[in-house]
């Protein structure tokens, strides 16, 4: 999941916007499915420069702030197209 504004389908600038708005696409699938960030078991974090993991995490305690029912998170440094600086693969437990 990306960081793509869902009200005009254009990448967010930079890896805060899209930080905040892959955080808030992968609530909004998560709803659509009939559940929440509860279900999320794991989370793979993709990124381009793991100078950004501070940043990263401390927007993934916004979503998860409990760390003791968070889920397993592993960042993994991945070549993006241009401009992209962050990328989200949930897997999700829902039944």
């Amino acid at each position: 999941m990306f960081g793509i504004d869902p009200a005009t389908g254009k990448r967010c600038e930079g890896l805060d916007a899209q930080l905040e708005t892959g955080l808030r696409n992968v609530q909004a699938l998560l709803k659509q499915a009939g559940t929440n960030e509860d279900s999320v078991a794991h989370l793979t974090v993709m990124l381009q420069d793991f100078s950004d993991v501070p940043r990263i995490s401390k927007g993934l305690a916004k979503l998860f702030p409990d760390p003791a029912s968070a889920p397993a998170v592993k960042y993994v440094n991945y070549r993006m197209p241009q401009h992209w600086r962050v990328q989200f693969h949930v897997t999700a437990v829902i039944g």
